[in-house]
């Protein structure tokens, strides 16, 4: 039996954050259960057989918006319809301002064993700046309250290059991070999009060379700390790698349910319109042929620290990547060292 993995997305927040190019909106309560019965039908109406789910991700938008029955309610259309592994990872997102202690119980009855919390900075400043609802204490306050519930599985997720940032603001960041010990962090840097706040108020993203630094404080930083960088924005405390990620860079399946979400069945890329009322009727799909299946494995499998194999008639380039700080070589793999993982899109373009 394959294994694979499910997102389900929640496309709802109660503001819209300047930088975010996700598929959210601003919705009331009867949009929402409506939404959610819609989502529900879905999932129960997929058939996907001969697989064996390993990890089930609920995401948005902000998931810790729906009413405490919510996730169950999710969960339980998940089990009937798919063979869920019993140690699953199954982790729900949240934002500070709107998770509970009732929110989080209620996850954790129905199998959630991992939460990640939007964080993004431990900067107050920053935070407005980034139109964020919350503040630095309301963060810590949240993520120990996750804690205390019983979740032993945390990502959080910061930013960086945040426009204004500083070296001294980004560490007041990190050692907030640490101060918590999360079991992995995600940490992104900025890019602006057109269609969001910023990219309509012509924000400019930071200079390559602010952003050059802020990656590598991180980098280091976290590794002083203990924590493994396992891919591009990714680190993680030892075993703690995210299973859902890692099946995306590992190009497993993942089956996709919700407007806008996007998914992959082993062969084919679709993705639902973004359009909340029915969005399960509209579905946009994309063959892949064994040629550029070869591609994506090449192109996912170089975010991550464990690498790929390269093509023989790409041996040469890969070794004056090593010999350059560009590339490590590791059993039969090449992998992007930091260096690499900065202009990692320039390196795969050459490579494909």
């Amino acid at each position: 039996m394959n294994s694979c993995g499910i997102y389900i997305h929640i496309p709802f927040c109660g503001t819209k954050c300047f930088y975010c190019d996700f598929f959210s909106r601003v919705a009331d309560n009867g949009t929402i259960e409506k939404y959610l019965a819609d989502l529900i039908k879905q999932i129960k109406s997929a058939r996907y057989e001969n697989f064996r789910v390993e990890s089930i991700y609920i995401g948005g938008g902000t998931p810790s918006l729906l009413s405490g029955d919510a996730v169950p309610k999710i969960a339980e259309a998940v089990n009937m319809t798919f063979s869920v592994d019993p140690d699953a990872e199954f982790t729900v997102e949240v934002n500070p301002e709107s998770v509970s202690v009732a929110f989080i119980k209620k996850a954790m009855s129905c199998g959630v064993n991992r939460v990640s919390i939007g964080v993004q900075s431990f900067d107050d400043i920053e935070l407005k700046t980034l139109g964020r609802r919350s503040r630095a204490a309301e963060a810590k306050k949240a993520f120990s309250m996750i804690r205390d519930a019983g979740i032993t599985n945390i990502n959080t997720d910061i930013m960086l290059a945040i426009p204004g940032q500083t070296e001294s603001s980004l560490e007041k960041t990190l050692c907030g991070l640490i101060s918590l010990s999360p079991e992995h962090v995600s940490a992104y840097l900025l890019k602006i999009e057109d269609n969001t706040v910023y990219g309509k108020k012509g924000v400019q993203e930071a200079p390559e060379e602010i952003q050059r630094e802020m990656f590598f404080f991180t980098s280091n930083f976290m590794r002083d700390a203990g924590y493994e960088h396992y891919e591009i924005s990714s680190y993680a405390k030892p075993g703690f790698r995210s299973r859902h990620n890692l099946g995306y860079w590992q190009l497993k399946p993942c089956f996709a349910f919700g407007a806008g979400a996007h998914g992959f069945d082993g062969h084919e890329r679709y993705y639902y319109d973004k359009n909340i009322g029915d969005f399960f009727e509209k579905k946009t799909e994309e063959y892949l042929d064994e040629k550029a299946l070869a591609e994506e494995r090449i192109m996912l499998g170089l975010r991550t620290s464990d690498g790929v194999c390269i093509p023989p008639d790409k041996i040469s380039y890969a070794d004056f990547l090593v010999k350059n700080g560009y590339m490590l070589k590791i059993g039969k793999n090449y992998a992007l060292t930091d260096e690499g993982f900065l202009v990692s899109n320039k390196i795969i373009a050459d490579i494909l």
